[in-house]
């Protein structure tokens, strides 16, 4: 019997498809393996497709994806939060740089929050008869996980600063968090492959040279990113662009310090 109105949206159907929903009628071919196996690889090649051009025009034309989502050109790219995702997923599986996860001895010493931390962790270890060589073994290792699973946390405070500064130019907050979702996944993707470059490098180098590297080619390269994407999604020119860069650079450690407090009181409430 022939298929009269559309499964899903309810509305008649002239065709094969739903002009309403885009719901494709299904037919006894469509349960054949040939036809399932198409499908299955028409998919995956497609999903390929818009990952690999995202990919490329994340660090090509930084700013870019940002700037066709929120006018409208979606179906070409992939989606800010898959991407986001995918980011997450190389940077949990990669030996990626950690600044997104200081260990529990950079907390106690070296975070602005450090004499609260360190009350926090005496009575931690007292109540459970632990010393703290022995805790900061098992924080450590609870943290680095945490760290890799809740770093979505950064992107709307990250987002809010953005917003405060220039929502004049772009009025709307989700339009900053965009933005952000894809910086932040530019960050994910490259701490996780500088390391990648890094031994690259000190293949190539002696270790004397090759040890001043890591840190001036992080800043180096994370600026010159947040520049690009400021300067194509922003649209501001070379020295408004250089005041955002050196804007969101600030408060990108001003959102990490938060994040890094979230971590730990995490981190602490669940070891």
């Amino acid at each position: 019997m022939k298929q009269k109105q559309c499964l899903s949206c309810k509305e008649p159907l002239k065709g094969k498809y739903c002009y309403s929903c885009g719901e494709r009628v299904v037919e006894p071919k469509d349960f054949s393996i040939k036809r399932a196996l198409g499908d299955f690889f028409q998919a995956l090649t497609f999903v390929d497709n818009k990952f690999l051009n995202s990919f490329w025009l994340l660090f090509r034309k930084p700013g870019f994806l940002s700037s066709e989502y929120i006018r409208g050109r979606r179906v070409l790219y992939m989606r800010p939060i898959g991407m986001f995702f995918i980011a997450n997923i190389f940077y949990f599986l990669l030996p990626a740089l950690n600044d997104f996860n200081p260990n529990l001895s950079a907390q106690l010493h070296y975070s602005p929050y450090q004499e609260f931390a360190q009350s926090l962790v005496n009575k931690k270890i007292e109540k459970n008869g632990l010393d703290l060589k022995t805790y900061q073994n098992v924080y450590d290792n609870k943290s680095e996980y945490y760290a890799k699973t809740i770093i979505f946390v950064n992107v709307p405070i990250l987002a809010l600063f953005m917003y405060m500064l220039l929502f004049k130019k772009r009025p709307y907050y989700v339009e900053h968090l965009v933005y952000t979702i894809h910086l932040y996944a530019g960050f994910m993707f490259l701490f996780a492959f500088i390391p990648l470059i890094y031994n690259g490098i000190t293949m190539l180098l002696n270790v004397s040279i090759a040890e001043m590297i890591p840190q001036l080619l992080i800043i180096t390269i994370v600026l010159a990113f947040i520049y690009a994407s400021a300067k194509n999604f922003y649209q501001k020119n070379w020295f408004k662009s250089i005041l955002i860069t050196a804007y969101t650079f600030v408060f990108w450690f001003v959102s990490l310090a938060i994040f890094k407090f979230i971590l730990f009181m995490l981190t602490l409430a669940t070891t």
